[in-house]
């Protein structure tokens, strides 16, 4: 028998192997294929996210007012991948004069200068109202986010902010 030749032995067991291999990955339902692929897609470093959270209930935020503190549940337990955020009038000076701080659990800053109470401005997190900021910090469900809103301008704004989350492979959706 050649060097490069699988005996009988060993091609029916390759078969065997194959066969349980694909049995197994039909069995998937298709929230865990999805989830697989994302789990493969970001060993790349690049998630691919398939939940977006808007934070809801944020209401007008008057001049030189600081809002109160939005809570933001998870819905399962995944890495959230990217944020982006606006504000309703669409201008340019009201973005730039917004501030926004997330807190992880009420104390860790997500976004910091480094001094208490930083609010960072919106307009540099989110140029043009659009882009996505990236961020890639693992979530659990049982964590609980704030965001908190700083209006520094002379307008009363309604800021917008909204998650984005690619749930992990073997999490319950809510």
């Amino acid at each position: 028998m050649a060097r490069n030749q699988l005996s009988r032995r060993e091609r029916a067991l390759s078969a065997t192997v194959a066969r349980l291999l694909r049995e197994r990955t039909e069995r998937r339902t298709a929230a865990q294929r999805e989830a697989v692929r994302i789990e493969r897609i970001g060993q790349g470093n690049t998630w691919v996210p398939n939940r977006i959270l808007h934070v809801a209930g944020i209401v007008a935020v008057n001049p030189g007012v600081t809002s109160p503190g939005y809570r933001i549940d998870w819905p399962a337990s995944g890495i959230v991948c990217s944020m982006t955020g606006s504000v309703d009038t669409g201008n340019p000076a009201d973005l730039a004069t917004m501030g926004v701080r997330i807190q992880r659990d009420g104390m860790h800053d997500i976004i910091s200068t480094g001094l208490t109470q930083a609010f960072a401005p919106m307009a540099d997190l989110f140029p043009n109202a659009s882009p996505r900021f990236p961020i890639q910090i693992r979530v659990s469900k049982s964590d609980v986010w704030f965001a908190t809103f700083v209006n520094n301008g002379p307008n009363v704004v309604v800021p917008s902010l909204s998650l984005f989350l690619a749930l992990d492979v073997d999490a319950p959706i809510q």
